[in-house]
């Protein structure tokens, strides 16, 4: 059996295989109101230099995988999706494929300011669903990601219906307890703009509606 190996894939003829098994992946383990459009995707791996795909790969196939984003005028990331498949969940895949994916937000923009992530919040009727998002909630804890407070963040629906409630999560790059809320504005705009490709500006108010400046962070 070969080691377990982390690295990023570029888009090319030789990684049309591995990129395919992670496109898979990410349609099966998002719902589609939350995934961006494949073609988007596959355009902007091809075309954009700021968006990386990393896989974590066993016997050269496809166990996990992260799209990140990066902001470089804005010194800031987005870990935009991870996943690792249910069978190898409980391995410390995940927390390997986090790590490996701060290493590269790191080196690519070593004076950044934080790498960002939309998580879902636990309050969802569903009980065994709402006990996943816990967890989830603790293992990015657990590697450090905290809170951004007053925050109401809301992901836009890709496919036309109403914003989810998340978490805005930050894995800060330095020791600080907070960040300019005007600065927090234009990483959710650019978030918005870029990624989400919502050209509206009236969720923002509502994102900001309880904030205060500065926006602390806390565990």
């Amino acid at each position: 059996m070969n080691l377990l190996v982390f690295k990023e894939i570029s888009y090319n003829k030789e990684n049309n295989k591995l990129l395919k098994q992670i496109l898979d992946i990410y349609s099966t383990y998002f719902p589609p109101h939350e995934t961006v459009p494949l073609e988007k995707i596959l355009s902007t791996i091809q075309k954009d230099d700021n968006y990386h795909v990393v896989a974590a790969l066993q016997d050269e196939t496809v166990i996990g995988f992260s799209l990140l984003y990066l902001f470089p005028s804005l010194k800031f990331g987005l870990l935009g999706y991870m996943a690792v498949l249910k069978e190898w969940e409980g391995k410390r895949i995940g927390t390997k494929l986090f790590n490996f994916t701060f290493k590269i937000f790191s080196s690519k923009i070593s004076d950044g300011i934080a790498l960002l992530m939309e998580i879902q919040k636990d309050n969802v009727q569903n009980i065994k669903e709402n006990e996943i998002r816990k967890r989830r909630i603790k293992f990015y804890k657990n590697l450090g990601c905290k809170f951004l407070h007053g925050i109401n963040y809301l992901l836009p629906s890709q496919i036309g219906g109403q914003p989810e409630e998340m978490h805005l999560m930050i894995k800060p790059m330095k020791n600080i307890n907070s960040l300019s809320r005007y600065n927090v504005i234009k990483f959710v705009n650019a978030i918005y703009s870029k990624i989400d490709d919502y050209k509206a500006d009236n969720l923002i108010d509502k994102v900001f509606y309880n904030s205060q400046d500065p926006v602390y962070i806390h565990g």
